[in-house]
């Protein structure tokens, strides 16, 4: 073998070891880019249904409170514009509670009976609620608070319960969730390390 056989083997070398280098850099980049996306992903999931979930229940569990608060105070009013104004606010909040209850059944990824049973229960809270109105205004007062503490705290409790389920369940789909952008996350970090380092 001549000396310029000996010179020009490591030319040859050469874009091999470059084409090599970019695949690798290209694969790497690949790679990250996937992480990347997949953390986004998992993080609009995360906003889009669990997080929304939880926060639809908390206002839903709220406003419930806030309606049984309202019915007592129409037993204990001394005047019809005072059981008017506090009929409005349950008229108001009531379409705010099925509102939210539309949107934890439309992005609920869990078992749909549990949203159902807690809408169900819901519902069958206003004939109790209209009936306390029905005896507060007929001055059957005794009567209208019987009804409130003991049927509507009942319904509440119940209410509470079913609403509880949905929220515990989406509560640990939003920790699932973050685990795995964690996770995703620390992989994108490692790929993009391994980018770098090799493009150095």
């Amino acid at each position: 073998m001549g000396r310029s056989d000996l010179a020009t083997q490591p030319k040859r070398k050469m874009p091999l070891l470059v084409g090599t280098l970019v695949l690798l850099l290209l694969t790497v980049g690949w790679l990250g880019y996937s992480a990347v996306t997949q953390v986004a992903e998992l993080t609009e999931n995360l906003y889009n249904h669990p997080f929304a979930v939880s926060t639809a229940v908390l206002r839903i569990q709220r406003d419930v409170l806030g309606m049984h608060r309202a019915i007592k105070e129409i037993v204990l009013a001394e005047s019809i514009d005072e059981i008017n104004r506090q009929q409005q606010f349950l008229t108001e909040t009531e379409a705010n509670v099925l509102s939210d209850f539309k949107l934890v059944q439309e992005r609920f990824l869990g078992d749909p009976k549990l949203v159902q049973s807690a809408m169900r229960n819901f519902e069958e809270w206003r004939p109790i609620r209209e009936e306390v109105i029905r005896l507060a205004l007929a001055g059957r007062k005794q009567d209208a608070l019987l009804l409130a503490q003991v049927s509507g705290n009942q319904r509440v409790a119940t209410i509470e319960g079913s609403i509880a389920a949905v929220r515990d369940f989406a509560r640990n789909k939003a920790q699932t969730f973050r685990e795995d952008a964690k996770q995703k996350r620390d992989h994108t970090l490692l790929y993009l390390s391994l980018a770098l380092g090799i493009a150095s």
